[in-house]
């Protein structure tokens, strides 16, 4: 055996603890003078008095088990081997009272304290007037069977008896919304000891181990202990009381403060968040979000992602079912854009505006020299044509590709109505076919130069210009096509700006010698330009039409008109 007697006992027990003040004499004795080495067949007799820590365990060296059966025999019994109550003055120490079947440990400790007599360090201020008469039946105003007793009868009920004395607090416990179950029902011997204890508050045991003693912390605390877990410090510590009053509270959780006031008393870094301009709902109940004890998530959160943010925010659980969401929302990532607790921004971004959609788009805003950008791109009114979260639309817009740009724009379906000739894009409301979102190379937000953009769909006007002989019509060739058409819709066909001769004669003289010798003197300032030209290419100078009337064809307009003079 590597140690003997009492040093083997304190190979587990602190010495210190069982060696300090006055020590009881069987303690100097050795261990087995009261204690069995192995355990006793005794049956456990319950001490409510004696104070114990985590798990029934004694909460301190002078502190018993919650049952005697550690001891051989159990008190009384034990200590009247040593103690003799008959001798004269041991009944005064006690008021008179003969305690010969009472529990020596509810008043004394064990084996040491630095008070006389080995009573406990906290004493119940009748106990410690010797005024035991003030909750006890004196021994004369007992009878018979009372006298039999092992603990001398009380005057009143306990919860009685306490109001006596602590009748203000008493009331002000019972009447909080949040009054403790035991004060409520006047149960103050659940927690406390009646005559002394090793504990402030003459608590039965420490602190957690008394809230332990109804409320399984064990259960839920030992998940916490896990790797990658968050309990919460004053949990782990045993200190209940630093968060919640024992007695009563203005809630059910009997917190000893308004919960933003208790938390931000060690999270002072939060502090700075109530002062910003908007505040999360949930600012003032941090259990909203955090779990109170402690959580498997990080930061205590009571779960993960979007799935926090919709315990309260129901109304986008509905929405997040479109086809189209927003990356950071797919991913449950809602602070990526979203502060948690409070911001200076509407929403409670992160960023004003489209300085937080930047930080992902970033060149959504960014044009060259002679380019454009769209105003609200410019403005960063992402929000004006976007939804920040879904749509069941690409890109998350609003509306419809057509009906947002008509919005601003004043492009709308009535007038498109108006049109006897509609530009094919513009009737499908498909703007982004011609025109970029965001920013362009080029005037008018258009994707590419107008010659390019119109031939991505009009590419045989591009084929036809490139063959062999052929002539292009000057506006055509240099891209000018808004020149002649309207882009999005016109009352004549072709989605001519105006009819000919009227446009033609814009850019071309009817006067000019040069043309009136072209037409040999026939009047054609009135005349439909296109009966005889084409507007884009042809084969050969004049742009004429490659199947052409032979009188016209050879120039013999007379013999169908007259010469004019």
């Amino acid at each position: 055996m590597a140690a003997k007697g009492s040093d083997l006992c304190f190979r587990c027990h602190d010495r210190g603890a069982y060696e300090t003040g006055n020590v009881h004499k069987p303690v100097a004795e050795g261990c087995l003078a009261c204690h069995p080495a192995h355990g006793n067949a005794a049956p456990a007799k319950p001490n409510p008095s004696t104070p114990t820590g985590k798990d029934g365990a004694p909460a301190s060296a002078n502190a018993a088990p919650k049952t005697h059966s550690s001891l051989t025999p159990a008190a009384p019994e034990l200590c009247l081997r040593c103690h003799d109550v008959k001798k004269g003055g041991f009944t005064d120490k006690h008021d008179g009272f003969d305690v010969s079947r009472s529990d020596c440990n509810s008043c004394h400790s064990p084996h040491a304290s630095k008070a006389k007599g080995l009573v406990r360090p906290v004493v119940h201020k009748p106990a410690a007037d010797h005024d035991c008469a003030s909750c006890h039946l004196e021994p004369d105003e007992m009878s018979a069977e009372q006298k039999a007793l092992a603990i001398p009868p009380l005057r009143a009920p306990a919860e009685k008896l306490c109001k006596l004395c602590h009748a203000d607090r008493m009331t002000d416990f019972a009447g909080r919304p949040g009054a403790h179950p035991p004060v409520k029902e006047g149960k103050c011997l659940s927690c406390h000891a009646a005559h002394a204890s090793e504990h402030k508050g003459l608590l039965l045991a420490d602190a957690n181990a008394t809230c332990a003693s109804c409320h399984d912390l064990k259960a839920k605390l030992e998940p916490l202990t896990l790797p990658n877990r968050t309990p919460h410090p004053p949990v782990m510590d045993g200190k209940c009381l630093d968060c919640h009053d024992p007695h009563g509270g203005a809630d059910k959780t009997l917190l000893v403060k308004d919960q933003r006031e208790l938390c931000a008393s060690c999270h002072q870094k939060m502090e700075p968040e109530f002062s910003r301009e908007i505040a999360h709902a949930a600012l003032d109940v941090c259990t909203s979000c955090h779990a109170g004890h402690g959580s498997v998530q990080p930061a205590m959160l009571r779960t993960v992602g979007a799935d926090l943010c919709l315990r309260c925010h129901k109304d986008h659980a509905e929405r997040y079912k479109n086809d189209q969401l927003h990356k950071p929302v797919a991913q449950g990532m809602c602070l990526v854009c979203h502060e948690p607790h409070a911001s200076n921004n509407h929403g409670m971004l992160r960023k004003p505006g489209s300085e937080l959609c930047l930080d992902c788009h970033k060149n959504t805003a960014k044009t060259t020299e002679g380019g454009s950008v769209h105003a609200p791109a410019q403005r960063g009114e992402c929000l004006g044509c976007h939804d920040p979260h879904s749509a069941p639309r690409s890109h998350l817009l609003k509306l419809e590709e057509g009906k947002l740009c008509a919005s601003c724009h004043g492009i709308t379906q009535k007038e498109l109505d108006g049109f006897a000739f509609k530009h094919a894009p513009a009737q499908a409301g498909a703007c982004l076919a011609c025109h970029s979102a965001h920013t362009a190379p080029r005037p008018k937000l258009l994707t590419q130069a107008p010659r390019e953009t119109c031939l991505g769909c009009h590419g045989n006007l591009d084929a036809e210009s490139k063959l062999p002989g052929a002539v292009a019509h000057k506006p055509f060739e240099e891209g000018q096509c808004l020149d002649c058409h309207m882009p999005h819709g016109s009352k004549l066909r072709g989605l001519a700006k105006e009819g000919a001769p009227a446009l033609c004669t814009k850019c071309h003289d009817v006067k000019a010698p040069a043309i009136v010798q072209k037409h040999i003197g026939q009047p054609f300032a009135e005349a439909d330009c296109l009966a005889c030209h084409t507007p884009h290419s042809a084969q050969g100078k004049g742009l004429f039409w490659p199947f052409r009337h032979q009188p016209f064809a050879e120039q013999r307009c007379q013999e169908c008109h007259e010469t004019s003079k």
